[in-house]
């Protein structure tokens, strides 16, 4: 096997299946807490049939009511993702939602902050968008989700190559006019509908915005390597990947005027520092550096979310 194929499977060792669970776990975890001591308290609107949920729930003051919706809508999402997403991610996906249900049923009652607008009702929503955020992106990277709209995400990610921010957002925008319609119908208070409006409006961004830094699946990256022996290069790019080619240009220095070669691939963001390390571990005589770029048009493979 290739030098550089077994430093790929030396740097993957750590992500065993006890550590991949674990950190499904404590997603859920985190995505228990989020709901139970921040998004409920500040009385803000979720994305997807979470929002549709919890909406019915602030409706008729009655927690339970989001519970009960939340596991009807979460086995109707499950049951299409074991049919179009594949035995491994629904079950992961299964797993969280199943420790979501049973934190939100034993949590205690507890209040970190005042919920009044005029207290610390901005904190509770900040601090809920930042812990959503990051327990959809480590659920997704470790091959599951918290399950609602990221099912959809898994699906429609991988068949779009869209940033799953994006999904969240519009998820969130369906959910919230569902929300905002249901309190006009209760309170007719024009400046209510607008005070959750805002709120809700802050946590989509921070929950969109933490989960986009977080899960850079479909983020890119363009590495230029420039070097007077490309013959130790091309080698470390093809035991790199077999899905991912490069580019080969002749140039000479500026001021040397030495001939060199440009070597230039594009890797996703995810990949960019197993390939920065390859560099590392083979001593390259090289110059090499690399930025984000927006899209591609054409094929290009990104592994998919659900495995």
């Amino acid at each position: 096997m290739a030098i550089g194929q077994n430093f790929l499977n030396k740097f993957s060792t750590w992500r065993t299946p006890f550590f991949e669970f674990s950190a499904l776990g404590f997603a859920g975890f985190i995505y228990a807490t989020a709901l139970k001591y921040f998004v409920f308290p500040a009385h803000i609107i979720l994305t997807g049939t979470e929002g549709i949920a919890v909406s019915s729930s602030y409706f008729l003051e009655n927690y339970w009511v989001f519970v009960g919706l939340y596991a009807v809508f979460q086995s109707a999402l499950l049951t299409f993702s074991a049919f179009k997403l594949g035995r491994s991610f629904t079950l992961r996906t299964l797993g969280v939602v199943a420790i979501i249900l049973l934190l939100l049923f034993v949590f205690p009652d507890f209040q970190f902050a005042k919920p009044e607008a005029e207290n610390e009702k901005l904190i509770l929503v900040l601090f809920g968008g930042l812990l959503a955020g990051i327990a959809k992106a480590m659920a997704l990277k470790n091959g599951g989700s918290v399950g609602d709209e990221d099912v959809m995400t898994a699906y429609i990610g991988q068949k779009l190559t869209l940033p799953v921010g994006k999904v969240v957002i519009f998820a969130g925008v369906i959910s919230t006019v569902f929300g905002l319609s249901l309190l006009f119908v209760k309170t007719r208070a024009f400046g209510d509908v607008v005070n959750v409006l805002m709120y809700t409006s802050v946590y989509l961004f921070v929950c969109k915005e933490t989960l986009d830094i977080w899960f850079k699946r479909y983020d890119l990256c363009k590495v230029m390597i420039i070097t007077k022996v490309p013959d130790t290069v091309i080698p470390i790019l093809s035991d790199f990947s077999s899905r991912r080619t490069y580019t080969l240009e002749d140039a000479s220095g500026g001021y040397s005027k030495a001939s060199q070669s440009i070597i230039s691939i594009l890797v996703t963001a995810e990949e960019l520092p197993i390939l920065m390390q390859l560099f590392k571990s083979r001593s390259v005589d090289a110059f090499i550096y690399h930025h984000k770029i927006e899209g591609v048009l054409g094929n290009y493979h990104f592994d998919p979310i659900a495995r």
